[in-house]
Protein backbone atom coordinates (compact mmCIF):
# COMPACT_ATOMS: atom_id res chain seq x y z
CA UNK A 1 0.00 0.00 0.00
CA UNK A 2 2.47 2.61 0.79
CA UNK A 3 4.37 1.64 -2.96
CA UNK A 4 1.05 2.42 -4.43
CA UNK A 5 0.83 5.29 -2.63
CA UNK A 6 4.03 6.51 -3.63
CA UNK A 7 4.63 5.17 -6.89
CA UNK A 8 1.52 8.30 -7.56
CA UNK A 9 3.97 10.83 -5.94
CA UNK A 10 7.45 9.88 -7.73
CA UNK A 11 7.26 12.47 -10.63
CA UNK A 12 6.16 15.16 -8.40
CA UNK A 13 9.09 14.65 -5.58
CA UNK A 14 11.08 18.14 -4.64
CA UNK A 15 9.41 20.18 -7.10
CA UNK A 16 7.98 23.86 -6.49
CA UNK A 17 4.96 23.52 -7.78
CA UNK A 18 2.70 20.39 -9.15
CA UNK A 19 0.30 20.78 -12.05
CA UNK A 20 -0.90 17.17 -11.30
CA UNK A 21 -3.05 15.21 -13.98
CA UNK A 22 -6.13 13.94 -12.94
CA UNK A 23 -5.05 10.36 -13.82
CA UNK A 24 -2.28 10.52 -11.20
CA UNK A 25 -4.88 12.16 -8.76
CA UNK A 26 -7.74 10.07 -8.31
CA UNK A 27 -4.96 7.60 -8.50
CA UNK A 28 -3.47 8.70 -5.19
CA UNK A 29 -6.44 9.88 -3.47
CA UNK A 30 -8.20 6.21 -4.06
CA UNK A 31 -4.91 4.60 -2.29
CA UNK A 32 -5.50 6.91 0.48
CA UNK A 33 -8.91 5.72 1.24
CA UNK A 34 -8.18 2.26 0.57
CA UNK A 35 -5.11 2.92 3.03
CA UNK A 36 -7.19 4.25 5.60
CA UNK A 37 -9.96 1.59 5.51
CA UNK A 38 -7.25 -1.41 5.55
CA UNK A 39 -6.40 0.58 8.74
CA UNK A 40 -3.00 1.79 7.48
CA UNK A 41 -3.40 5.76 8.31
CA UNK A 42 0.20 5.48 9.94
CA UNK A 43 0.98 5.35 6.09
CA UNK A 44 -1.10 8.05 4.84
CA UNK A 45 0.37 10.08 7.70
CA UNK A 46 4.06 9.07 6.60
CA UNK A 47 3.82 10.11 2.72
CA UNK A 48 1.67 13.28 3.50
CA UNK A 49 4.65 14.72 6.27
CA UNK A 50 7.29 13.75 3.50
CA UNK A 51 8.39 16.92 2.75
CA UNK A 52 9.60 16.49 -0.73
CA UNK A 53 5.76 15.82 -1.46
CA UNK A 54 4.73 18.90 -0.53
CA UNK A 55 4.22 20.15 -3.91
CA UNK A 56 1.55 17.50 -4.29
CA UNK A 57 -0.06 17.44 -1.35
CA UNK A 58 -1.05 21.70 -2.44
CA UNK A 59 -2.97 19.89 -5.23
CA UNK A 60 -5.08 17.57 -3.51
CA UNK A 61 -5.29 19.18 0.05
CA UNK A 62 -9.10 19.58 -1.01
CA UNK A 63 -10.27 16.55 -2.16
CA UNK A 64 -8.13 14.70 0.17
CA UNK A 65 -10.07 16.52 2.94
CA UNK A 66 -13.41 15.23 1.69
CA UNK A 67 -11.50 11.71 1.75
CA UNK A 68 -10.56 11.83 5.23
CA UNK A 69 -14.06 13.37 6.46
CA UNK A 70 -15.71 10.44 4.35
CA UNK A 71 -13.61 8.04 6.38
CA UNK A 72 -13.95 9.88 10.01
CA UNK A 73 -17.61 9.62 9.58
CA UNK A 74 -17.76 5.84 9.50
CA UNK A 75 -14.91 4.93 11.92
CA UNK A 76 -14.33 7.81 14.79
CA UNK A 77 -13.68 5.57 17.40
CA UNK A 78 -10.54 4.26 16.48
CA UNK A 79 -8.19 6.73 18.80
CA UNK A 80 -4.42 5.94 16.51
CA UNK A 81 -6.16 6.75 13.47
CA UNK A 82 -7.76 9.57 14.63
CA UNK A 83 -4.12 10.65 15.94
CA UNK A 84 -3.40 9.75 12.16
CA UNK A 85 -5.29 12.10 10.68
CA UNK A 86 -5.39 15.09 12.65
CA UNK A 87 -1.72 14.67 12.09
CA UNK A 88 -2.62 14.76 7.87
CA UNK A 89 -5.27 17.55 7.93
CA UNK A 90 -2.69 19.72 9.98
CA UNK A 91 0.12 19.57 7.39
CA UNK A 92 -3.03 20.07 4.39
CA UNK A 93 -3.95 23.05 6.64
CA UNK A 94 0.33 24.14 6.09
CA UNK A 95 0.97 23.50 2.74
CA UNK A 96 -2.51 23.49 1.28
CA UNK A 97 -3.95 26.27 -1.11
CA UNK A 98 -4.89 28.68 1.85
CA UNK A 99 -8.68 29.91 0.59
CA UNK A 100 -9.60 25.64 -0.82
CA UNK A 101 -8.74 24.45 2.80
CA UNK A 102 -10.56 27.39 4.94
CA UNK A 103 -13.59 26.10 2.71
CA UNK A 104 -12.65 22.59 3.07
CA UNK A 105 -12.05 22.91 7.00
CA UNK A 106 -15.73 24.78 7.71
CA UNK A 107 -17.33 22.48 5.35
CA UNK A 108 -15.92 19.50 7.78
CA UNK A 109 -17.19 20.69 10.75
CA UNK A 110 -20.70 21.48 9.49
CA UNK A 111 -20.82 17.87 9.07
CA UNK A 112 -19.40 17.01 12.07
CA UNK A 113 -21.31 19.38 14.53
CA UNK A 114 -22.24 17.40 16.90
CA UNK A 115 -19.66 14.83 17.15
CA UNK A 116 -16.27 14.48 19.19
CA UNK A 117 -14.74 14.55 15.51
CA UNK A 118 -15.07 18.08 15.22
CA UNK A 119 -12.51 18.98 17.36
CA UNK A 120 -9.98 17.24 15.22
CA UNK A 121 -9.95 20.38 13.20
CA UNK A 122 -9.64 22.99 15.24
CA UNK A 123 -6.33 23.15 15.21
CA UNK A 124 -5.54 23.23 11.33
CA UNK A 125 -8.16 25.99 11.03
CA UNK A 126 -6.36 28.00 13.50
CA UNK A 127 -3.26 27.70 11.12
CA UNK A 128 -5.05 28.44 7.75
CA UNK A 129 -6.21 31.62 9.80
CA UNK A 130 -2.69 32.11 11.03
CA UNK A 131 -1.82 31.44 7.11
CA UNK A 132 -4.20 34.46 5.37
CA UNK A 133 -1.91 37.28 7.86
CA UNK A 134 -3.08 40.26 8.06
CA UNK A 135 -6.49 39.83 5.91
CA UNK A 136 -7.61 37.07 8.58
CA UNK A 137 -10.05 39.46 10.36
CA UNK A 138 -12.24 39.02 6.95
CA UNK A 139 -12.26 34.98 7.56
CA UNK A 140 -12.58 35.16 11.32
CA UNK A 141 -15.74 35.55 11.95
CA UNK A 142 -16.96 32.51 9.23
CA UNK A 143 -14.52 30.39 11.35
CA UNK A 144 -15.72 31.39 14.73
CA UNK A 145 -19.34 31.36 14.13
CA UNK A 146 -18.79 28.04 12.58
CA UNK A 147 -16.95 26.65 15.59
CA UNK A 148 -19.77 27.88 17.52
CA UNK A 149 -22.41 25.96 15.73
CA UNK A 150 -19.95 22.87 17.17
CA UNK A 151 -20.58 23.55 20.88
CA UNK A 152 -24.31 24.51 20.55
CA UNK A 153 -24.88 21.12 19.41
CA UNK A 154 -23.60 19.82 22.38
CA UNK A 155 -26.61 18.82 24.61
CA UNK A 156 -26.14 20.82 28.12
CA UNK A 157 -26.20 18.69 31.45
CA UNK A 158 -29.42 18.68 33.07
CA UNK A 159 -29.05 20.05 36.86
CA UNK A 160 -33.25 19.98 37.94
CA UNK A 161 -33.62 17.81 40.59
CA UNK A 162 -30.64 16.60 41.74
CA UNK A 163 -28.70 16.65 44.59
CA UNK A 164 -25.12 17.71 45.18
CA UNK A 165 -23.96 13.87 45.41
CA UNK A 166 -25.69 13.31 41.64
CA UNK A 167 -24.29 16.39 40.40
CA UNK A 168 -21.05 14.88 40.57
CA UNK A 169 -21.74 12.22 39.01
CA UNK A 170 -22.21 14.22 35.97
CA UNK A 171 -18.66 15.18 35.27
CA UNK A 172 -18.60 11.67 34.21
CA UNK A 173 -21.33 12.13 30.92
CA UNK A 174 -19.75 11.65 27.68
CA UNK A 175 -21.61 14.67 26.89
CA UNK A 176 -20.59 16.86 29.80
CA UNK A 177 -16.96 15.92 29.00
CA UNK A 178 -17.31 16.70 25.20
CA UNK A 179 -19.03 19.57 26.34
CA UNK A 180 -15.84 20.76 28.83
CA UNK A 181 -13.43 20.08 26.42
CA UNK A 182 -14.77 21.54 23.57
CA UNK A 183 -15.15 24.69 25.74
CA UNK A 184 -11.98 24.50 26.38
CA UNK A 185 -11.03 24.04 23.17
CA UNK A 186 -12.35 26.53 21.55
CA UNK A 187 -11.09 29.82 24.04
CA UNK A 188 -7.52 28.33 23.31
CA UNK A 189 -8.06 28.54 19.43
CA UNK A 190 -8.50 32.65 19.77
CA UNK A 191 -5.29 32.39 21.68
CA UNK A 192 -2.55 33.41 19.07
CA UNK A 193 -4.70 36.16 17.84
CA UNK A 194 -5.35 37.70 21.39
CA UNK A 195 -1.27 37.85 21.79
CA UNK A 196 -1.22 39.32 18.02
CA UNK A 197 -3.89 41.74 18.91
CA UNK A 198 -2.32 42.52 21.79
CA UNK A 199 1.02 43.31 20.20
CA UNK A 200 -0.38 45.38 17.65
CA UNK A 201 -2.46 47.65 20.20
CA UNK A 202 0.75 47.55 22.56
CA UNK A 203 2.96 48.79 19.82
CA UNK A 204 0.67 51.18 18.46
CA UNK A 205 0.04 52.75 22.00
CA UNK A 206 3.42 52.71 22.54
CA UNK A 207 5.10 54.25 19.64
CA UNK A 208 3.46 57.28 16.89
CA UNK A 209 0.40 55.14 14.93
CA UNK A 210 2.78 54.49 12.13
CA UNK A 211 1.12 51.53 11.53
CA UNK A 212 -2.49 52.87 10.69
CA UNK A 213 -3.58 50.63 8.74
CA UNK A 214 -2.54 47.05 10.53
CA UNK A 215 -3.97 48.95 14.13
CA UNK A 216 -7.12 49.18 11.98
CA UNK A 217 -7.20 45.30 10.75
CA UNK A 218 -6.33 44.18 14.52
CA UNK A 219 -9.36 45.89 15.75
CA UNK A 220 -11.59 44.12 13.02
CA UNK A 221 -10.16 41.20 14.56
CA UNK A 222 -10.54 42.49 18.13
CA UNK A 223 -14.14 42.75 17.84
CA UNK A 224 -14.62 39.36 16.11
CA UNK A 225 -13.14 37.69 18.82
CA UNK A 226 -15.05 39.94 21.97
CA UNK A 227 -18.04 38.88 20.30
CA UNK A 228 -17.02 35.37 20.25
CA UNK A 229 -16.00 35.14 23.76
CA UNK A 230 -18.99 36.96 25.04
CA UNK A 231 -21.08 33.96 23.19
CA UNK A 232 -18.86 31.12 25.17
CA UNK A 233 -20.18 32.88 28.30
CA UNK A 234 -23.81 32.89 27.33
CA UNK A 235 -23.77 28.74 25.41
CA UNK A 236 -22.44 27.12 27.61
CA UNK A 237 -20.80 28.69 30.25
CA UNK A 238 -23.63 30.50 31.58
CA UNK A 239 -25.86 26.98 31.94
CA UNK A 240 -23.23 25.06 33.51
CA UNK A 241 -22.44 24.80 37.35
CA UNK A 242 -18.85 26.21 37.67
CA UNK A 243 -17.11 25.72 41.06
CA UNK A 244 -14.83 28.01 41.86
CA UNK A 245 -13.93 27.12 45.32
CA UNK A 246 -16.09 29.02 47.04
CA UNK A 247 -16.73 27.51 50.50
CA UNK A 248 -19.69 29.83 51.83
CA UNK A 249 -22.96 29.44 50.88
CA UNK A 250 -24.45 32.60 49.21
CA UNK A 251 -27.58 32.80 51.50
CA UNK A 252 -25.27 33.23 54.31
CA UNK A 253 -26.16 29.71 55.39
CA UNK A 254 -23.95 26.55 55.95
CA UNK A 255 -20.73 26.46 54.59
CA UNK A 256 -20.46 24.14 51.92
CA UNK A 257 -18.93 20.81 51.40
CA UNK A 258 -15.94 20.90 50.14
CA UNK A 259 -15.05 19.72 46.81
CA UNK A 260 -13.65 17.31 46.18
CA UNK A 261 -12.03 17.60 42.81
CA UNK A 262 -8.38 17.61 43.02
CA UNK A 263 -8.11 20.05 39.80
CA UNK A 264 -9.91 23.12 38.37
CA UNK A 265 -12.47 22.15 36.32
CA UNK A 266 -12.52 23.13 32.60
CA UNK A 267 -15.47 25.86 32.95
CA UNK A 268 -14.05 27.18 35.20
CA UNK A 269 -10.31 27.71 33.42
CA UNK A 270 -12.70 28.78 30.26
CA UNK A 271 -14.38 31.61 32.48
CA UNK A 272 -10.58 32.86 33.78
CA UNK A 273 -9.46 32.78 30.56
CA UNK A 274 -11.62 34.54 29.02
CA UNK A 275 -11.34 37.50 30.86
CA UNK A 276 -7.69 37.50 30.53
CA UNK A 277 -8.00 37.95 26.94
CA UNK A 278 -10.21 40.25 27.19
CA UNK A 279 -7.87 42.32 29.23
CA UNK A 280 -5.17 41.49 27.01
CA UNK A 281 -6.67 42.94 24.02
CA UNK A 282 -7.24 46.07 26.02
CA UNK A 283 -11.01 45.61 25.69
CA UNK A 284 -13.12 47.92 28.02
CA UNK A 285 -13.85 46.37 31.05
CA UNK A 286 -15.64 48.81 32.53
CA UNK A 287 -17.61 49.61 28.87
CA UNK A 288 -18.61 46.00 28.75
CA UNK A 289 -19.91 46.33 32.38
CA UNK A 290 -21.98 48.83 31.50
CA UNK A 291 -23.25 47.96 27.85
CA UNK A 292 -26.60 47.14 27.04
CA UNK A 293 -26.87 45.67 23.46
CA UNK A 294 -28.86 46.93 20.70
CA UNK A 295 -29.36 50.42 21.89
CA UNK A 296 -26.39 52.89 20.88
CA UNK A 297 -26.80 55.74 23.03
CA UNK A 298 -26.28 59.25 19.87
CA UNK A 299 -22.56 60.07 19.82
CA UNK A 300 -21.67 63.21 20.21
CA UNK A 301 -19.94 65.64 18.09
CA UNK A 302 -16.36 65.39 19.92
CA UNK A 303 -16.41 61.85 20.51
CA UNK A 304 -13.48 60.44 19.55
CA UNK A 305 -12.69 57.66 16.72
CA UNK A 306 -11.89 55.52 19.39
CA UNK A 307 -14.39 55.75 21.63
CA UNK A 308 -17.04 54.97 18.15
CA UNK A 309 -14.72 51.83 17.33
CA UNK A 310 -15.62 50.65 21.10
CA UNK A 311 -19.39 51.41 20.89
CA UNK A 312 -19.63 49.74 17.11
CA UNK A 313 -17.94 46.28 18.64
CA UNK A 314 -19.89 45.87 21.19
CA UNK A 315 -23.10 46.90 19.38
CA UNK A 316 -24.15 43.09 18.87
CA UNK A 317 -22.99 41.51 21.63
CA UNK A 318 -25.21 38.63 23.61
CA UNK A 319 -26.97 40.43 26.85
CA UNK A 320 -27.06 37.12 28.52
CA UNK A 321 -23.28 36.92 28.10
CA UNK A 322 -22.72 40.02 28.97
CA UNK A 323 -25.05 39.19 32.17
CA UNK A 324 -22.38 36.38 32.99
CA UNK A 325 -19.68 38.63 32.60
CA UNK A 326 -21.14 40.89 35.43
CA UNK A 327 -21.81 38.26 37.42
CA UNK A 328 -18.10 36.50 36.83
CA UNK A 329 -16.61 40.20 37.84
CA UNK A 330 -18.85 41.57 40.58
CA UNK A 331 -19.57 38.02 42.64
CA UNK A 332 -17.07 35.79 41.91
CA UNK A 333 -14.55 38.86 41.69
CA UNK A 334 -12.41 37.59 38.71
CA UNK A 335 -10.96 40.53 37.20
CA UNK A 336 -11.41 42.39 40.53
CA UNK A 337 -8.81 45.27 39.52
CA UNK A 338 -10.55 45.96 36.74
CA UNK A 339 -13.66 46.29 38.64
CA UNK A 340 -14.70 50.58 38.24
CA UNK A 341 -14.30 51.79 42.14
CA UNK A 342 -15.59 55.42 41.86
CA UNK A 343 -19.38 53.20 41.59
CA UNK A 344 -21.94 53.67 44.72
CA UNK A 345 -22.97 50.70 45.53
CA UNK A 346 -26.67 52.63 44.88
CA UNK A 347 -25.41 53.40 40.80
CA UNK A 348 -23.98 49.73 40.63
CA UNK A 349 -27.56 48.31 41.72
CA UNK A 350 -29.42 50.53 38.85
CA UNK A 351 -26.64 49.75 36.45
CA UNK A 352 -26.87 46.03 36.63
CA UNK A 353 -30.92 45.29 37.51
CA UNK A 354 -30.86 44.36 33.68
CA UNK A 355 -28.30 41.88 34.16
CA UNK A 356 -30.07 40.49 37.33
CA UNK A 357 -33.41 40.04 35.29
CA UNK A 358 -32.01 38.44 32.41
CA UNK A 359 -30.43 35.71 34.60
CA UNK A 360 -33.65 35.61 36.27
CA UNK A 361 -35.93 35.09 33.61
CA UNK A 362 -34.08 31.72 32.44
CA UNK A 363 -35.35 28.53 34.02
CA UNK A 364 -32.01 26.34 34.25
CA UNK A 365 -30.84 25.92 37.67
CA UNK A 366 -27.31 27.29 36.93
CA UNK A 367 -28.40 30.40 35.44
CA UNK A 368 -31.07 30.96 38.20
CA UNK A 369 -28.27 30.72 40.87
CA UNK A 370 -26.14 32.69 39.34
CA UNK A 371 -29.00 35.45 38.75
CA UNK A 372 -29.71 35.58 42.65
CA UNK A 373 -26.10 35.33 43.50
CA UNK A 374 -25.60 38.69 41.50
CA UNK A 375 -28.54 40.21 43.13
CA UNK A 376 -27.51 39.23 46.59
CA UNK A 377 -24.33 40.65 45.67
CA UNK A 378 -25.54 44.02 44.53
CA UNK A 379 -28.32 44.34 47.42
CA UNK A 380 -25.94 43.40 50.54
CA UNK A 381 -23.72 46.48 49.22
CA UNK A 382 -26.59 49.25 49.34
CA UNK A 383 -27.62 50.41 52.78
CA UNK A 384 -31.27 49.55 54.00
CA UNK A 385 -33.75 52.70 52.92
CA UNK A 386 -31.46 53.75 50.60
CA UNK A 387 -33.38 53.62 47.56
CA UNK A 388 -36.01 55.61 46.68
CA UNK A 389 -39.64 54.31 46.40
CA UNK A 390 -39.36 56.61 42.63
CA UNK A 391 -37.53 53.66 41.73
CA UNK A 392 -40.55 51.48 41.41
CA UNK A 393 -42.13 53.19 38.86
CA UNK A 394 -40.25 51.30 36.36
CA UNK A 395 -41.01 47.60 35.84
CA UNK A 396 -38.29 46.05 36.40
CA UNK A 397 -37.66 46.90 40.05
CA UNK A 398 -40.87 45.49 40.34
CA UNK A 399 -40.61 42.06 38.65
CA UNK A 400 -37.61 41.12 40.34
CA UNK A 401 -39.48 40.53 43.36
CA UNK A 402 -42.25 38.73 41.75
CA UNK A 403 -39.69 36.97 39.85
CA UNK A 404 -37.93 35.55 43.76
CA UNK A 405 -41.56 34.29 44.67
CA UNK A 406 -42.33 32.37 41.64
CA UNK A 407 -38.87 30.89 42.36
CA UNK A 408 -39.84 30.39 45.74
CA UNK A 409 -43.19 28.81 44.84
CA UNK A 410 -42.81 26.94 41.80
CA UNK A 411 -38.75 25.76 41.06
CA UNK A 412 -38.34 22.23 41.75
CA UNK A 413 -34.80 23.08 43.27
CA UNK A 414 -35.18 23.15 46.89
CA UNK A 415 -31.78 25.14 47.25
CA UNK A 416 -32.93 27.65 45.13
CA UNK A 417 -36.38 28.32 47.19
CA UNK A 418 -34.65 28.68 49.84
CA UNK A 419 -32.26 31.12 48.16
CA UNK A 420 -35.37 33.27 47.07
CA UNK A 421 -36.89 33.10 50.62
CA UNK A 422 -33.53 34.87 51.80
CA UNK A 423 -32.82 37.34 49.07
CA UNK A 424 -36.99 38.98 49.28
CA UNK A 425 -36.92 40.35 51.76
CA UNK A 426 -33.21 41.84 51.89
CA UNK A 427 -34.38 43.09 48.32
CA UNK A 428 -37.74 44.78 50.45
CA UNK A 429 -35.53 46.37 52.98
CA UNK A 430 -33.29 48.69 50.89
CA UNK A 431 -36.25 50.80 49.67
CA UNK A 432 -37.39 53.60 51.98
CA UNK A 433 -40.56 53.36 54.00
CA UNK A 434 -43.20 54.01 50.98
CA UNK A 435 -41.11 52.00 48.84
CA UNK A 436 -41.66 48.80 51.29
CA UNK A 437 -44.93 49.35 51.62
CA UNK A 438 -45.84 49.45 47.73
CA UNK A 439 -43.11 46.53 47.50
CA UNK A 440 -45.38 44.68 49.86
CA UNK A 441 -49.02 46.02 48.74
CA UNK A 442 -48.26 45.02 44.78
CA UNK A 443 -46.62 41.19 46.24
CA UNK A 444 -49.47 40.94 48.61
CA UNK A 445 -52.21 41.54 46.06
CA UNK A 446 -50.57 39.32 42.59
CA UNK A 447 -49.32 36.71 45.14
CA UNK A 448 -52.10 33.54 44.98
CA UNK A 449 -49.98 31.18 47.20
CA UNK A 450 -51.31 30.94 51.24
CA UNK A 451 -47.53 30.58 52.13
CA UNK A 452 -46.35 33.50 50.29
CA UNK A 453 -49.28 35.91 51.68
CA UNK A 454 -48.74 34.59 55.46
CA UNK A 455 -44.77 35.80 54.47
CA UNK A 456 -45.43 39.21 53.07
CA UNK A 457 -47.73 39.55 55.86
CA UNK A 458 -45.12 38.50 58.19
CA UNK A 459 -42.74 41.20 57.00
CA UNK A 460 -45.50 43.89 57.40
CA UNK A 461 -45.96 43.24 60.85
CA UNK A 462 -42.51 43.26 61.61
CA UNK A 463 -42.63 46.66 59.22
CA UNK A 464 -45.38 48.20 61.78
CA UNK A 465 -43.34 47.04 64.94
CA UNK A 466 -40.43 48.95 63.65
CA UNK A 467 -42.26 51.68 62.86
CA UNK A 468 -44.01 52.06 65.93
CA UNK A 469 -40.57 51.98 67.97
CA UNK A 470 -39.60 54.97 66.66
CA UNK A 471 -41.47 57.71 69.01
CA UNK A 472 -40.58 60.66 66.76
CA UNK A 473 -43.98 59.96 65.04
CA UNK A 474 -45.40 60.54 68.23
CA UNK A 475 -44.10 64.21 69.35
CA UNK A 476 -44.81 67.58 68.35
CA UNK A 477 -46.01 68.41 64.93
CA UNK A 478 -46.17 65.02 63.76
CA UNK A 479 -48.30 64.34 66.32
CA UNK A 480 -50.56 66.95 65.11
CA UNK A 481 -50.49 65.78 61.25
CA UNK A 482 -51.11 62.14 62.09
CA UNK A 483 -54.09 62.87 64.30
CA UNK A 484 -55.82 64.96 61.70
CA UNK A 485 -55.23 62.54 59.30
CA UNK A 486 -56.85 59.64 61.16
CA UNK A 487 -59.42 61.50 62.94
Amino acid sequence: MEEQLRKCLRKYESQQTAATSTEDSQAFLSAAKEALEGDQSHLLKSVVQDDKNQAFIFSVGWDLLSVIGTYLSENNDQAEANINCSTVIEKIAEVGKTKEVFIGLLEQLDQFLDSAVSRLFFHPLQTVLRKFGSSKSLYLDQALDQLHACIEAIPLPQYDGLDRKQKRLLIQDEDYQQLEETCVDLVEFVAPFVFEIQETVGRVEEEDLQSRKGFREALSARKEIQRFLIRLLEYPLVFVEVDFDATSDPTGGEEKEPSRLAYESGFCTCCKQILTYLTDMRCSITSLLSHIPDTPEPKEAAATAEADEVQDEQRHLSMLGLSNLVYLVHTVRLQEARRPSVYSPDYLFALHKIHVATLLQKTEEPTLSKGMELLLTLTNQVEELALSSQLLMEDIYMNIPKTLIRIMVTHTSETLRKRAVHILPIYIDKFDWKGRYRLLTVLLESSEHSGVKGFLIGRIKEYVHATLQSVSWFLSLLLDVALQNHF
